[in-house]
């Protein structure tokens, strides 16, 4: 899943140089807005950001130092990717996620991705939420406006992952 996740990074990394730059990526969560540009409050105001992110009712987006989100793609892809820091084992940990939302066919009004994740370790650490994530086979989310829910309801894991794709990000 590692290989797609990152042949499908480079993929997309290859479609943003032929695609002029509209929009900057922006830092959301906590973290300051992240731009070579300045932007007006209204930028300001319509920056992607994760509104909720919770497994198993613990709040990953409390650890999250950092978290980017790119500018929605022409193919309707897009990238989440963020720095965490938690506590585990009494001991100070680090890792870093990407999450990649790839178009899926649809027929009704709402957007369907399939997603795959991935997560750098500082050292393993399998009981990590977003190490399990990216064990997970065949992830979708669903699009409705400028809000994609991503979810899992298994019986001993559950996650909610709720984006804003903020209010000027279009197909």
């Amino acid at each position: 899943i590692l290989e797609k996740v990152l042949t499908e990074i480079e993929e997309i990394k290859k479609n943003t140089k032929e695609i002029p730059a509209a929009k900057p990526v922006t830092a959301v969560a906590s973290a300051t807005v992240v731009s070579s540009n300045t932007l007006t409050s209204a930028a300001e105001k319509a920056a992607s950001r994760i509104l909720r992110f919770n497994v198993n009712n613990y709040d990953i987006l409390k650890t999250c130092k950092k978290v980017y989100i790119s500018d929605v793609q022409q193919d309707g892809s897009f990238l989440v990717t963020g720095d965490r820091r938690y506590l585990s084992d009494g001991k100070q940990r680090t890792e870093t996620f990407h999450i990649l939302f790839k178009n899926s066919a649809t027929n009704n009004s709402a957007v369907n991705y399939n997603a795959a994740a991935s997560v750098t370790q500082d050292y393993l650490n399998e009981y990590s939420f977003l190490y399990q994530l990216s064990k997970k086979p065949q992830l979708s989310a669903m699009r409705t406006g400028n809000l994609v829910t991503m979810r899992t309801d298994e019986p001993d894991w559950k996650m909610e992952l709720l984006i804003d794709l903020g209010a000027n990000k279009e197909d």
